[in-house]
């Protein structure tokens, strides 16, 4: 039985793919594979991403969760969204973007600048944390919107390392319905509210309590 007061575990909840029946979380499934890796065991095709302004939503009851014990309705605190990056060039880090969440209730909060990892040598990783309390429930739809920064190209739009996918086959669909992206979310669980400890004079007035009960047997 858990300790109450206790904090739980980290848990991810991601986009996916299906193959062969089977849902493989996007973002841990892709990082670390080459691009030709993807296409050749997935069928999916990735590219890197030039936009000008670009939303997206999520609806959270859809995607793939780590831990099967999280339930409709459960209140979760968002600590970071990552996606998947592109890792050819530099041109494409954008280390100085932010991303904004915006919750049901219309509440908008803004991540640190993003953070790049292609070390492992394949699909890169980009990662947005969030330092403000940004409660929501399992099941909430949350919208992001990726701030640009001063990575531009010569058209005037904004390169950003994300790597969409054409031919995935996943819920919930993202960007316009034909270029997909994965997106996975870290949150942290509610913890369960502390049980205090009895009391000294509680603990006192149940031995008085069960001393009277028997004296009164006798």
């Amino acid at each position: 039985m858990a300790l109450a007061g206790v904090a739980a575990a980290d848990v991810t909840i991601g986009t996916y793919i299906t193959k062969d029946s089977v849902n493989y979380d996007i973002v841990d499934t892709f990082a670390g594979q080459t691009y030709d890796q993807v296409k050749n065991t997935y069928g999916v095709s990735l590219d890197k991403l030039h936009f000008r302004n670009m939303t997206f939503s999520l609806a959270t009851a859809d995607m793939l969760v780590s831990d099967t014990g999280v339930e409709a309705g459960d209140a979760l605190t968002l600590k970071s969204l990552t996606i998947p990056g592109r890792r050819d060039t530099d041109e494409y880090k954008a280390n100085d973007s932010t991303m904004t969440v915006t919750l049901t209730d219309g509440t908008a909060y803004t991540s640190s600048a993003a953070v790049w990892n292609r070390e492992n040598g394949g699909c890169a990783t980009i990662t947005y944390n969030f330092t403000d309390e940004i409660s929501f429930d399992f099941g909430d739809e949350l919208d992001f919107t990726f701030n640009r920064g001063s990575s531009t190209g010569a058209d005037g739009t904004y390169n950003l390392g994300i790597a969409p996918m054409q031919g995935a086959t996943y819920a919930p669909i993202v960007y316009d319905n034909v270029w997909q992206m994965g997106a996975q979310l870290t949150v942290a669980p509610s913890a369960a509210p502390a049980v205090p400890e009895p009391t000294t004079a509680t603990l006192s007035l149940l031995a008085l309590a069960e001393l009277a009960a028997r004296r009164r047997r006798k």
